[in-house]
């Protein structure tokens, strides 16, 4: 009877350490701060493109804090109208869509350069 208790005292444990290593993982970097990390020698992503005087680029990264990463703009859509304006944008300003959800890729698949 001991050992089923401790059994079930680990087991709930182990449960609530899995629950809370999922929701870790799961959420967004709460910051910029969240991502210290640079590479010495790399060059500085350009913000500012001749080819489009009148746009900014954003910068945007995944999960590891290793592939910064140019890209024309980045949409958050909630419904499906948000996601035919960003479609409309993209074909209006000849730019390619990545969906990138809380970009947990660490490998930079789901950033596309200038997209």
């Amino acid at each position: 009877m001991r050992y089923k208790k401790i059994i079930i005292t680990f087991g709930i444990l182990f449960g609530i350490y899995a629950v809370g290593t999922y929701i870790y993982f799961s959420i967004e970097p709460l910051s910029k701060e969240d991502c210290p990390i640079t590479i010495p020698g790399k060059a500085p992503l350009v913000l500012h493109d001749s080819n489009y005087p009148h746009h900014v680029f954003k910068i945007t990264n995944d999960a590891s804090c290793l592939n910064a990463t140019r890209v024309y703009d980045m949409v958050a859509v909630k419904t499906i109208e948000d996601i035919a304006q960003a479609l409309a944008l993209a074909q209006e300003n000849n730019v390619h869509v990545a969906i990138a959800g809380v970009r947990h890729s660490m490998g930079g698949q789901a950033l596309l350069i200038n997209g």
